[in-house]
């Protein structure tokens, strides 16, 4: 394990409590599965993937013994509802944002088959789900849609919820990429607590 994912699991602050966790974009679940062992509470996965879903519930026996509460939700917070193609290489790095322009720069025998993901309305959605509850960590990790996600969380009143933030940077999609706009909406009500460049960062809400 590398110091940036090592630091991605280490919160004392959570030990004796029973934290609100959030992973966005949750794969296969290995983060958030090992933060319910670590820490037990009531964690939340948004992945749209039903084989990662399917995945993430097969492996979740030690986060449950633990006492964690676990939720996995089949669908991706994002700007709008319904159902949207998603793309990728084999099951890794799918994304909202590989159309066909994307593809069109790579080769016919590295692009896999097209699918549908449902997706929901950030705004309409947290507050169903979380209500006006603080969130002690949430993790997102979604292939460049953070650059179309942030801000909207900001928009929406969203992001002073959260205590602490990591986020994965992403870029080679076909949409605007300005890390540094997104992280200075991000400064409005967060500081950085540290920082690995695009690999990862995280936000810690300023009191």
């Amino acid at each position: 394990m590398n110091e940036w994912d090592e630091r991605s699991f280490d919160w004392p602050g959570l030990i004796g409590r029973r934290p609100l966790v959030v992973e966005v974009g949750g794969f296969e679940g290995r983060w958030v599965l090992e933060m319910a062992e670590r820490y037990p509470g009531e964690y939340h996965i948004f992945e749209p993937q039903d084989w990662a879903n399917g995945r993430i519930e097969r492996r979740m026996g030690a986060a449950l013994r633990s006492g964690s509460d676990m939720h996995v939700h089949p669908y991706a917070l994002g700007v709008a509802h319904g159902q949207f193609q998603m793309a990728g290489w084999g099951t890794d790095a799918n994304s909202f944002l590989k159309n066909e322009a994307f593809f069109e720069r790579w080769p016919e025998e590295q692009r896999n088959a097209r699918h549908m993901a449902m997706m929901r309305r950030v705004e309409d959605d947290w507050p169903q789900v979380f209500g006006d509850r603080q969130v002690d960590v949430l993790c997102m990790n979604i292939e460049g849609y953070e650059f179309v996600l942030l801000p909207e969380m900001a928009r929406c009143g969203i992001l002073p919820r959260i205590d602490h933030l990591m986020v994965q940077f992403h870029d080679g999609y076909d949409v605007p990429i300005d890390e540094a706009g997104v992280r200075a909406i991000l400064a409005e009500t967060h500081d950085i607590l540290w920082d690995y460049g695009s690999t990862l960062a995280c936000w810690e809400r300023r009191a």
